[in-house]
């Protein structure tokens, strides 16, 4: 039931706060990014470097040779997270400047 609320309560919170801007805007914001940064660091990227041997259950390759294709795999994720990483880095660095 609070799922379902969640939406419309969200928008009448973001329509105030819009109108009277400053601090209550920052506050919002600064809650909906640590969500997502929460989200992508404790929930998702974990669950990805996980030991993933259940997907080779019944594979008739050796040990080594399915222990090596997981290490290449982590690799590969760790290398698309970084660049995703250096991205959004880079796309926050070149955005436009402003002062108070």
């Amino acid at each position: 039931m609070f799922f379902v609320l969640s939406t419309p309560l969200g928008i009448i919170i973001g329509a105030a706060l819009d109108s009277a801007g400053g601090l209550g805007v920052v506050i919002v914001q600064g809650l909906a990014g640590g969500t997502f940064v929460y989200l992508a660091c404790c929930d998702f990227i974990v669950h990805e470097f996980q030991n993933g041997k259940d997907i080779y259950e019944g594979d008739d390759r050796k040990e080594e040779e399915l222990a090596k294709t997981q290490r290449c795999i982590s690799l590969l994720k760790f290398m698309f997270v970084a660049l995703g990483f250096a991205v959004v880095v880079t796309i926050f660095s070149l955005g436009a400047k402003h002062a108070h």
